[in-house]
């Protein structure tokens, strides 16, 4: 084979270019790479007689038994669709489409974890609180959200409302924490941050969470003691880790009330 070259590409990055699109590559990640446009790098690979699929040869593929079993005993987490996709140069979101239409779902070993009973236990008591599956599984591990649905499939447990308890007990909470935060808003933010969704938050350093499981007064858990400011991204990080421990947080609040 007599290789076609480009202005813009070199032999070495013709050749590479060939080998990586044939390898399941995409032009867009082709190009990217050597930083120049699609169009370079489609024209490279047209000029040496490299068939190109477009989108709409993709999406009238026919899905053999071959990539479904290839997908099904996938055993790497993520990605098993786009591997494959890749594999077979088939559109990722079309056979992601297919899959889901013919109901077709893997069992990676890693996402057949059965959690333990404690987990399961701390798992139902934050879906109460109307946390998502995903939030869960990373509170518990870094689980999927896949694992978090079949094992509240596997207990018979579906999602749920959050616990009234819980939604009457935040509230109490953050009545009090504004109460508190403008009384004494210098002690609590003495660098005058600023507020808001993607700014700063007030956190509960024992959290809201662990004062509901626990029975902890919303007065407690509100106390001045027991906020400080946190810059967003730290503060969804923490989710619902307490940073100090029961005995720690009455102790906070007995020296800030002596020192009133």
């Amino acid at each position: 084979m007599i290789l076609k070259i480009g202005r813009k590409l070199s032999i070495d990055k013709t050749i590479d270019c060939i080998n990586r699109y044939m390898s399941g590559e995409t032009i867009t990640a082709i190009a990217k790479y050597y930083g120049v446009s699609d169009c370079v790098v489609s024209s490279a690979l047209r000029r040496n007689n490299i068939h190109i699929f477009s989108r709409n040869s993709r999406k009238s593929v026919t899905i053999t038994q071959e990539m479904i079993d290839e997908y099904v005993n996938d055993k790497v987490a993520k990605g098993a669709v786009e591997r494959v996709a890749r594999k077979y140069r088939i559109n990722r979101n079309t056979f992601a489409t297919i899959l889901k239409e013919q109901h077709i779902y893997r069992t990676p070993t890693n996402t057949a974890v059965i959690l333990t009973s404690d987990q399961m236990a701390t798992a139902i008591e934050l879906l109460k609180t109307g946390m998502s599956y995903t939030n869960i599984g990373k509170e518990l591990g870094n689980y999927s959200q896949w694992v978090m649905i079949k094992n509240f499939q596997a207990a018979g447990i579906s999602r749920c409302k959050p616990d009234p308890s819980f939604e009457t007990y935040v509230a109490e909470v953050r009545y009090y924490t504004e109460k508190n935060f403008t009384k004494f808003k210098k002690i609590i933010n003495p660098s005058n941050l600023t507020r808001g969704r993607k700014n700063y938050h007030i956190d509960h350093i024992y959290s809201l969470y662990d004062g509901w499981k626990n029975n902890i007064p919303p007065n407690i858990i509100s106390h001045p003691a027991n906020l400080r400011m946190l810059d967003y991204k730290t503060n969804i990080n923490k989710r619902t880790r307490s940073d100090m421990t029961i005995s720690e947080l009455y102790e906070r609040v007995e020296n800030f009330n002596t020192s009133l």
